[in-house]
């Protein structure tokens, strides 16, 4: 019996022992849930802080293409509106410039019109001139002929020296003339 009672009393420190390791693993397996479910809280808390991050950049994304969408419309528009004020300034340009040409033609249409005045009248001043000197020539082989004690052709050789005074001066305002033909060309 004696034997009995000392198998049931180590039976019953085998019992004790095996409660202790229950009692030590339920408390470990007690801290391991606690560990568990602090993770998880920790876990979830980082998800959702995660998760409003997330969307919190997805609505700055979405808030950014908006802002490109706009720009871009905006820049489009911009780009038209340059190439309409370009077209609009390239046919005033245009205009500008036909005006101008024409005005400038029509004073150079004016210049030859003058100058083909002024040259028919040269070429008939030139006529004359040429005229009188023939008849300067002849003058001269008569007078050369003739005495010079001839009071009437004295007299008609100080016309012919007076007519040839005039062609001189003729011949000068011919020059100036052609001169400020010349310098009215230059200014045109």
């Amino acid at each position: 019996m004696i034997s009995k009672i000392k198998e049931l009393i180590r039976i019953k420190d085998e019992i004790d022992g095996i409660k202790e390791k229950i009692n030590t693993q339920n408390e470990e397996i007690s801290k391991f849930s606690a560990t568990i479910i602090e993770f998880k809280n920790n876990y979830c808390k980082e998800q959702e802080i995660i998760t409003k991050q997330q969307k919190e950049y997805q609505n700055q994304f979405k808030q950014e293409i908006e802002d490109i969408k706009q720009l871009k419309q905006e820049f489009a528009k911009e780009i038209n509106d340059f190439k309409l004020q370009k077209t609009q300034v390239m046919k005033k340009f245009m205009e500008t410039k036909n005006e101008e040409f024409k005005e400038e033609l029509d004073r150079i249409k004016i210049d030859v019109n003058k100058y083909n005045e002024i040259k028919g009248k040269f070429n008939e001043i030139s006529h004359n001139i040429d005229q009188v000197n023939s008849e300067i020539n002849k003058f001269k082989q008569i007078s050369q002929n003739i005495k010079e004690a001839d009071f009437e052709l004295v007299k008609h050789a100080n016309k012919l020296q007076s007519l040839d005074k005039e062609k001189l001066q003729l011949m000068a305002k011919i020059d100036t003339l052609q001169r400020l033909i010349s310098k009215e060309r230059r200014r045109h």
